[in-house]
Order: C-alpha cells, then structure tokens, then sequence
C-alpha cells in the first residue's frame, strides 16, 4: 500500500530509473521523474511539506483552522458579537458597513440558499504570506448568510451555502470543507443551486462566464454580490463589443450579431428589475479592492420600461437588417 502525508506517496506507476519518455515497453513514471514531479508540486503547496505535519496529523504548522479562525472573526466583527467586539480594537467604519449589510438584507426576498463564486484561492504559504484578503471576503459572505437567517427566523447554520471556484486548491478545501464543515462542487455544479431564491456571493466572478451563470434563464437571483455593471454594462459591453466586433471584421457586415442581441437582451432583462448599490470592496479596505455593487431585486420591475425598450431594441434591429 502507498504511503501518505505527511510521508511522501509511493510511485503508483512505478518504472526503472533508467527509462526514459519516448522508450517503448512498459508505461509508467521513473523514479527521478516521480520524486521532481512531488518537489514541484510542494512547491507550490508548501503547507503540505512533510516537516510542516503535527504530531495530530494537521499540515501547515496547524495555520488552516487558524486562518479559519479569522474568517469566523470578521463574520462574528460584522455580526456585532459583542463577545469579539470587546476585544476586536479600533472599528473603523464598521458599524456604517454592518448597518449597511442589514439594509440590503431587510429589503430582500425570501431566500432558500446561498452560493458562493469565484472566491479565489487563498494561496497559502507560509503562516504570515496568504490572502488575507480571502479571509475578508469569506468572512463577509458569512456574515451576509446569518443576516438572512436572523431576518427570516432561520436556526443560525441553516441556511445551505455552497463554494464553487475553478481555482481553488487543496489548501481551500481544507480550509472550507475539512475544517469548516462547507460544501464545495466542481463547475458548474452550482448552476443547480442558483435559483429566483438565491444569495449569490461572486466578487471577483469573472463576466465571460456571466451569461452561462448567474445570468442563465432560472437562476438569476434574488440577491447579488458581485462587480459593478449596472448603469453602464461595464465588462459585459466587452463581451458584447468583442462578440459584435469578431463578426463585423470577419463578414464585413455591421449587422448586429444575434450572440450579441441576446447577451444585450439578457442582460437588459436582469437590470431592470433589479437595483444596484454600490458597495466599495471590503469593509478594511474601502477603494483597495475597487468598486463591487449589491443587486437587489425591484418589489415591483418597471415591466412597461422593459417592454417599450424591447420593442425599441427589436425596431433598431429591423432596421439595422433592412439597412
């Protein structure tokens, strides 16, 4: 049987070491490939280095439920715990952001789960050199879900939350599911969850994957927390710019393209029955991060706006077709 951390793994396809990629006979990995392939892996996961184990089994000097720790911390700062209040030193403006939050909140709907997007990896390593920057945002999405569960008499932990993110790494995974108990699914698992009863937590949620997302039919949300693009489109006239564009310089055409029709249409539809509230980043570093914005669902959509302006829209393309 292979070994395991914090002893290095056994090669599982062992080969001589003499053998060499492109040799025929038996396939596998040789052993000074096998030892540099797990160098290099370690380097770049220093918290699983077989001298970072505790005698408990716990890698990285016993850091992750540490940097969980901190994550409960600002979920508990912004929560006003007056327990943690007490000893949390100089606020700041927290009680602003706190009152906030509660704000946005208290004019949501009914809210079943929450989805959390795009949060990054935490990037650890070494105790003092990760993003501490995770920690914040993690922290606030907590912060968000138990806001919701108070406001809707929920027991506090009830509310069922899942972590989605291409990018994160083993070190995420200990963090969130092994030592926080979370529920992390591969992409686009969370395309299941996300529903018109949803809290979307995506602050660096990148916009090329925005139409096939939070944006898809059935799952926009009832409340948002991501980058600013309402008012101007933001990133997503890119997209729009890009898919526009692309087919302009290659038919010679100025035509608008039906990809670019729908992602406008799209996105039209999802703005105008929601409100958007500029929310600078983290609550420590208010302009560091750059301007994120809280979408909220209108209790009343101006259906007569978004009628006369697809009736508008569908005349400029007629137009645009006859032209």
């Amino acid at each position: 049987m292979a070994s395991i951390p914090p002893n290095k793994p056994r090669n599982p396809y062992p080969l001589p070491p003499h053998r060499r990629s492109g040799q025929n006979g038996p396939v596998g990995i040789n052993f000074q490939e096998w030892n540099e392939n797990i160098q290099e892996w370690l380097e770049y996961h220093p918290g699983f280095l077989p001298e970072t184990y505790l005698a408990d089994g716990q890698p990285a000097n016993g850091q992750f439920p540490v940097i969980w720790n901190k994550i409960m911390a600002v979920t508990r700062l912004l929560m006003n715990d007056q327990a943690y209040l007490d000893t949390a030193g100089p606020l700041g403006d927290i009680e602003r952001v706190r009152a906030d939050l509660r704000t946005v909140v208290e004019r949501a709907g009914y809210i079943k789960n929450a989805v959390c997007l795009g949060l990054g990896s935490i990037q650890y390593q070494s105790p003092g050199n990760y993003k501490h920057h995770y920690v914040q945002q993690c922290g606030l999405f907590f912060a968000l879900c138990k806001m919701i569960e108070e406001k809707q008499d929920m027991t506090p932990g009830s509310l069922p939350t899942i972590f989605q993110d291409p990018a994160f790494q083993l070190e995420d995974r200990y963090i969130l599911e092994e030592i926080g108990g979370q529920t992390i699914v591969e992409h686009p698992e969370a395309n299941n969850y996300m529903n018109g009863q949803s809290f979307v937590y995506a602050p660096h949620f990148p916009f090329d994957h925005l139409f096939d997302t939070i944006l898809g039919e059935g799952h926009e949300p009832e409340l948002l927390y991501t980058n600013t693009f309402h008012g101007s489109l933001g990133s997503i006239g890119w997209l729009i710019t890009d898919s526009y564009l692309k087919k302009v310089y290659w038919t010679r055409d100025t035509t608008v393209d039906q990809k670019s029709v729908d992602m406008y249409n799209v996105a039209t539809r999802f703005l105008e029955t929601r409100e958007g509230i500029v929310y600078w980043g983290d609550y420590a570093h208010p302009t560091k991060n750059g301007e994120l914005s809280i979408m909220l669902r209108k209790a009343f959509p101006d259906l007569h706006s978004t009628c006369r302006n697809s009736k508008q829209h569908l005349l400029e393309r007629l137009l645009s077709l006859m032209s």
